[in-house]
């Protein structure tokens, strides 16, 4: 499990988001309401978290969100149910499934970064956007909830949907909450992004095979210069 700063990221994420969603239909905190999860998966990145728990904090999120954004499900009407006491485990279920689409983002997000060496932003909206589109095809598909249905009361940002469908739209905003996770007043600004972090913790190792010090030198010298490099985790 990721530790309980990422989680809270993660779980705050989920439930700004649903709040951009009727019946609350906030659609403005869409604008900066993944900026937590974002930040959150950044920490992990440059502190070489595993790819699980990046995972498990996008999870985390997709569960927050769906849950919240699920609600009537669990408020359904009990005329037509034989039983109407599994309206509650089908809500839980529901938001458990789709949840997964938010581990999938995540995911995929971190592999880019560390495999194919995309820019973290960048990764992030190529990431999440290409998991919606799959979350919403098909027979089976579950397009509802999709990032650019929350904009539906700002015209200048729906009229995006004549060039692109609610596609597009839902590129702006990925795009527009990545770029606020980079920034110094609403991202997390420790340390410079996942590269930088991992040529800091390789000069530390280079640098005290250069010296000859002893293995626990160079491990004091690797701590050292990952915090200097890499700021906290959390």
């Amino acid at each position: 499990m990721p530790p309980a700063g990422i989680r809270a990221r993660a779980a705050a994420s989920g439930l700004l988001m649903a709040a951009a969603f009727l019946p609350l239909a906030l659609g403005w905190l869409a604008w900066l309401g993944l900026v937590p999860l974002f930040s959150a998966l950044a920490s992990l990145a440059r502190a070489g978290a595993p790819l699980r728990r990046c995972f498990a904090a996008g999870y985390l999120y997709g569960f927050a969100f769906y849950l919240a954004g699920l609600h009537w499900v669990a408020q359904m009407s009990t005329a037509a149910m034989t039983l109407a006491w599994l309206r509650y485990p089908a809500w839980v279920a529901a938001a458990a499934y789709l949840g997964l689409f938010g581990g999938l983002s995540a995911l995929l997000a971190a592999w880019l970064v560390r495999r194919a060496r995309f820019p973290f932003p960048v990764a992030l909206v190529v990431a999440f956007l290409a998991v919606e589109e799959l979350r919403g095809a098909g027979e089976l598909g579950f397009p509802w909830f999709q990032l650019g249905y929350s904009q539906h009361a700002f015209l200048p940002v729906v009229q995006l949907a004549s060039l692109g469908s609610v596609s597009l739209v839902t590129l702006w905003m990925l795009a527009l909450n990545a770029l606020a996770a980079r920034s110094p007043i609403l991202g997390d600004v420790r340390g410079q992004g996942v590269q930088r972090g991992q040529h800091g913790h390789l000069e530390c190792q280079r640098a005290g095979r250069r010296l000859g010090r002893p293995a626990g030198a160079q491990r004091q010298a690797q701590r050292r210069g990952q915090a200097d490099e890499c700021g906290d985790a959390v």
